[in-house]
């Protein structure tokens, strides 16, 4: 009975330590979060807790993220989206809604997949938002780079599916050491703006839209469309192709993103148009070499597309590009004429050719002379 009592009251007693231990770690890890949360959200580098009114503070904001969630909120304010990577974030939709009649939001976002886009599309069509077109701007990206690359990638985490998802996501924002880090880029942008002798808002400003920053955002989802080239092909960095250390070719995973994203707008009627960027020459002959034409080559098996790669009085010429990767807004427009068949492509077979399972053979032909 002695051994038994002793027993119990060691018990008792270490029951009362754990009990004490778990409140003070409880204790510790709401002061934290007392400190973490407010800090995080307020400098919010990747605007993830600013998705209604995002700042341009000169931290790549995880675009994909935020216009999801604004157009959740906003989705009647448009009837159809551009889907791409950054590339696609100077197409001119201003000029597209001109010439179909539509709605269009740019949902562009720093090297955007096919199966993020999808899982885009999922989750608005799941909010009540089931757009009458969606254009599907692909290219190297889409056949080269892994989606889980971007699960670490602040700016480029792609949108959260459920409960405990968005949890997670969340919680890769919460952090003081990449908001302390953020801070010093944001201060140099603040300073380099300053530099302009213009305010923020004049810096910022889209003279061929008249919008701001803000606005671009409200209202289309571009890139700013007045900005200039200033490709200088003297220098080296704009002779070499854009490449990445990380891109290989996934030629089944891209096939069958592109596979369930079809299936999406077919199970909803949505009108899916999908088109080629036109990767400068150099890109181009980089992506090729690794096997971009394969994709191509594979893509109509699973829908008709409107090519504008391979070597091509645009992608030939500098003054069509800011750099070796982004094409400027005037070649968007030349190529929604193209899709439309209201332009002049300049005679060039491959920029506009409607590719399908019929004529893939004489792409590839065209593309390797």
């Amino acid at each position: 009975l002695s051994l038994f009592i002793l027993s119990s009251s060691w018990v008792g007693d270490l029951g009362f330590v754990m009990k004490k231990f778990v409140i003070k770690v409880a204790a510790f890890l709401l002061a934290i979060a007392v400190v973490l949360l407010p800090v995080s959200a307020a400098i919010d580098p990747y605007n993830v807790f600013h998705y209604m009114n995002p700042r341009d503070n000169g931290v790549e904001a995880n675009k994909g993220f935020i216009k999801t969630k604004y157009l959740i909120k906003n989705h009647d304010k448009f009837d159809s989206l551009v889907f791409g990577s950054s590339r696609a974030g100077f197409v001119d939709v201003l000029y597209l809604n001109e010439k179909t009649g539509n709605k269009f939001y740019n949902m562009a976002s720093s090297e955007s997949l096919v199966s993020e886009q999808a899982r885009e599309l999922r989750v608005l069509i799941k909010s009540g938002f089931v757009p009458k077109k969606v254009w599907v701007f692909v290219d190297d990206i889409s056949c080269f780079v892994d989606p889980l690359l971007h699960e670490n990638m602040l700016y480029r985490v792609p949108y959260p599916e459920g409960l405990f998802e968005t949890a997670e996501f969340y919680l890769k924002y919460v952090d003081l050491i990449t908001v302390f880090n953020s801070c010093k880029v944001i201060n140099d942008y603040k300073e380099k703006v300053s530099s302009e002798g213009v305010s923020l808002d004049e810096y910022t400003y889209d003279h061929y839209a008249n919008m701001n920053y803000i606005e671009r955002y409200h209202n289309t989802g571009c890139e700013r469309l007045d900005k200039e080239s200033k490709f200088d092909i003297n220098l080296p960095q704009y002779n070499e192709a854009y490449w990445c250390d990380y891109y290989k070719l996934r030629l089944d995973e891209a096939l069958s993103d592109m596979s369930e994203l079809k299936k999406l707008c077919d199970e909803y009627g949505i009108e899916l148009t999908v088109i080629t960027n036109p990767l400068y020459c150099l890109t181009f002959d980089k992506a090729y070499e690794n096997g971009y034409a394969d994709y191509l080559y594979a893509l109509s098996d699973i829908t008709d597309y409107y090519n504008f790669s391979g070597h091509t009085y645009v992608s030939k010429d500098y003054q069509y590009y800011y750099e070796t990767s982004h094409y400027t807004p005037q070649v968007s427009r030349l190529m929604i004429d193209a899709v439309l068949g209201n332009g002049d492509n300049g005679n060039d077979e491959l920029f506009g050719m409607h590719v399908t399972k019929d004529n893939k053979d004489l792409l590839i032909e065209r593309l390797t002379e």
